[in-house]
């Protein structure tokens, strides 16, 4: 039942990612519905505006919405990987301090990446972007491996 709480952590992980691009445009005073209504030609933007970035051009010409979105597709893009290590990590029975301890981590850099997007500058949201991604991916990979060993060991005893 303890483990139950990773999975909470997780949920609310997969809340803040899928809803920070409803929270921006109510934040800005933009109807939600505009958000939904243009989805695709936002999404089609911010993909040429990913090339800029990579190429170091228009930083700062990047609104608090714009930032909120690729924050939420960063997320949601991550989101997978974790699913997998708090699931085998539940399953493989990781000590439960260790794995909230790694599940809460990309939450708390999201929400931390999300200050930093209304307050920061472009240089420090695109670094702090960056590493949040390497961090999740680095959390949900080792929840995969802590608990593959795991069950190794678990295989190898019952054989």
């Amino acid at each position: 039942m303890a483990h139950n709480t990773s999975i909470y952590t997780l949920f609310r992980y997969l809340i803040l990612a899928k809803f920070a691009h409803v929270i921006a445009p109510l934040a800005l005073g933009k109807p939600t519905w505009e958000r939904w209504l243009s989805g695709e030609e936002t999404r089609e933007k911010l993909r040429k505006k990913e090339k800029l970035v990579k190429e170091g051009q228009q930083l700062e010409k990047w609104s608090l919405f714009e930032r909120f979105d690729t924050l939420s597709n960063d997320a949601l893009q991550q989101f997978p990987i974790l699913a997998i290590g708090v699931i085998l990590g539940t399953i493989a029975r990781i000590d439960i301090v260790l794995l909230n301890i790694l599940a809460g981590i990309p939450l708390f850099l999201y929400i931390l990446q999300s200050l930093v997007a209304l307050f920061a500058g472009p240089s420090i949201y695109v670094w702090t972007r960056r590493v949040t991604r390497s961090l999740t991916l680095l959390a949900g990979l080792l929840m995969i491996y802590l608990a593959a060993g795991k069950l190794e060991k678990t295989i190898l005893l019952l054989i």
